[in-house]
């Protein structure tokens, strides 16, 4: 349990590092959770809207690039996979 703070950017939970790169985050302050490095299949847990995403999410329209998912456990729930093409939500 500490405070790590990058510029003026301070937060306060738990870190767990490897090789120097943070790999757990699981912010004291409003719930979050963050596992794994940033660029390779990190899984956001944001515990104010409900909603996880793990993998590159969101796809880039741009770029095309992009992959991974999005869990809406929020107001309006649903999946949705990728490049957006694909979703599930309580209608089907």
């Amino acid at each position: 349990m500490g405070t790590v703070q990058s510029g003026n950017d301070k937060k306060n939970g738990l870190f767990g590092y490897k090789k120097g790169a943070r790999t757990i985050f699981l912010d004291a302050t409003n719930g979050s959770a963050t596992f794994g490095q940033a660029g390779t299949g990190q899984i956001k847990i944001d515990a104010e809207s409900g909603v996880i995403t793990g993998g590159s999410y969101p796809y880039d329209e741009k770029t095309k690039k992009g992959s991974g998912m999005e869990i809406n456990l929020g107001e309006n729930p649903s999946i949705t996979f990728g490049s957006k093409k694909f979703y599930v939500t309580p209608a089907g």
